[in-house]
């Protein structure tokens, strides 16, 4: 299945979520490994952490579009 153009821009919108987040945090080599240790270990803590990423991306005009994104993902996981 192929994923549409506003999908893949919502996918990407997030992940630069993600470094916003990190830079926000100003969270260098240290914290950034005691952070992912973290997401591998702790639900809850990752939950939030994609919820900030998926926050970010809203906020910046790609909110549609990362819905797209996961709406295309969920469909391939069923």
């Amino acid at each position: 299945m192929k994923f549409s153009i506003n999908a893949i821009k919502g996918v990407i919108a997030h992940e630069l979520g993600h470094q916003v987040d990190y830079k926000n945090k100003r969270m260098g080599i240290i914290k950034g490994i005691i952070h992912t240790y973290k997401c591998s270990k702790n639900e809850a803590y990752r939950s939030k952490f994609e919820k900030e990423a998926d926050k970010i991306a809203a906020q910046r005009g790609f909110g549609k579009e990362y819905i797209e994104a996961m709406i295309c993902h969920n469909f391939l996981l069923y």
